[in-house]
């Protein structure tokens, strides 16, 4: 889209005083057409969100942005990700946030920030007090050493602490590595608003993971922690279940695809036993044998709280069903239960089928290729009694899904 093409978006924009949203994703604004855009936010008063999604914005037009968000009091949501935006834009947009007091989230994902503009843009939070949601996932931050200095890094994890606005803070899919596990731990033993926080697919391996799990200790604000796609192994769970053991404010655990194993799923097991807050925990593809499933599945039929259980894409067998189906049969809170991508036979698959017949609390069932009819039917007609009337089955090629309509994916920035 050129800019003459924006220009008269914005003119008719300018008449209707009402409109509160802009949707121009995938329209090859470019920074002409931010430029025009930003001309308008300078004026306009209702705009309330604004997607520039994938629209080849770089940094002179992260920069012209910038400067209306000094001067806009209306605009709440601004989703810039996949654009080029580097340090230079990034910068510009954190002095902005040191001004603007009305936006609340920013959405900085899939551009080529580094370290440079990461730390400019987390530094401008002590001062901001508006914003609640920041994503700066896909990029190429990095924390190490050789990126930024001890001293540089403290004042960053300050600045996380002083803010009391922010709820979500996401770097998925970066290099923060260990070092930066080390910042964000340090902000997170102080900080008290902070309730989302994902830092999967970073290169944080069981030290990383020890230094969160110590600090989440004394964090009694974070909800859910997203640690998926990284390389923590037993010595890693070892601290997160000592977290789990103590931490009373945690409810969603993402751990899919690490190096946990048996071992690790076995003392995560126990600790368990005793937490009364944690609902969800995800173990896919931790190289989980037939003992872990055997260990996880003892701990459910005492634990109080878990109601979704993932622990799809390992090695649990037919044995690991057995443990299962008592798991199916003895506990009474269990809604959601996801084995897709184990070694489980239909033989399993029968054992979990008969336990189905006793459980009235599961609704949401994800498993792989049930090759036997029979047994697949009975598993959908016992699924659907427990759904009742709020449920849809559905059969997406080789698995089978039993999804309540209340746990339907709604979409979050």
């Amino acid at each position: 889209m050129q800019r003459k093409g924006v220009t008269e978006i914005t003119k008719l924009l300018a008449k209707n005083i009402s409109t509160k949203c802009l949707h121009l994703e995938y329209r090859a604004v470019s920074n002409d057409g931010v430029i025009a855009i930003s001309n308008f936010l300078n004026m306009n008063t209702s705009l309330e969100e604004l997607y520039l999604y994938a629209d080849l914005v770089c940094d002179s037009g992260a920069e012209a942005i910038s400067n209306s968000l000094i001067i806009n009091t209306s605009l709440k949501r601004l989703d810039l990700g996949d654009n080029s935006i580097g340090n230079n834009g990034s910068i510009s947009i954190s002095n902005s946030l040191l001004k603007n007091t009305s936006l609340k989230q920013l959405n900085l994902a899939k551009n080529k920030i580094s370290s440079k503009g990461a730390i400019s843009i987390l530094n401008s939070l002590g001062e901001n007090t508006s914003i609640t949601h920041l994503c700066l996932d896909g990029n190429k931050i990095s924390f190490a050493r050789n990126r930024i200095s001890s001293k540089i890094a403290t004042l960053t994890s300050k600045s996380i602490i002083k803010n009391t606005s922010l709820t979500s803070l996401s770097l998925r899919y970066n290099s923060i590595a260990d070092h930066g596990a080390i910042l964000i731990s340090k902000a997170l033993v102080r900080n008290t608003s902070l309730t989302h926080l994902d830092l999967s697919l970073n290169s944080i391996t069981d030290k990383g993971a020890n230094l969160i799990s110590n600090s989440l200790i004394r964090n009694t604000s974070l909800i859910y922690l997203y640690l998926g796609g990284n390389s923590i192994t037993e010595n890693g769970a070892t601290s997160i279940s000592n977290l789990l053991a103590k931490n009373t404010s945690l409810t969603f655990l993402h751990l899919n695809y690490n190096k946990i194993s048996s071992g690790g799923t076995t003392l995560i097991s126990n600790s368990l036993i005793e937490n009364t807050s944690l609902k969800y925990i995800h173990l896919d593809g931790n190289l989980i044998s037939d003992d872990g499933a055997t260990s996880i599945s003892n701990a459910l039929i005492k634990n109080t709280s878990l109601t979704h259980l993932q622990i799809g894409d390992n090695s649990i067998t037919d044995k690991g069903a057995t443990s299962i189906s008592s798991l199916i049969i003895k506990n009474t809170l269990l809604k959601s239960l996801y084995l897709g991508h184990n070694l489980i036979s239909d033989n399993g698959a029968t054992l979990i089928s008969n336990a189905l017949v006793k459980n009235t609390s599961l609704t949401y069932l994800d498993f792989h290729v049930i090759n036997n009819d029979e047994i697949h039917e009975s598993i959908r007609n016992q699924l659907d009694i427990n759904a009742n009337d709020n449920a849809r089955f559905k059969k997406r090629n080789d698995f089978l899904y039993w999804l309540p309509m209340k746990l339907l994916y709604k979409k979050k920035m």
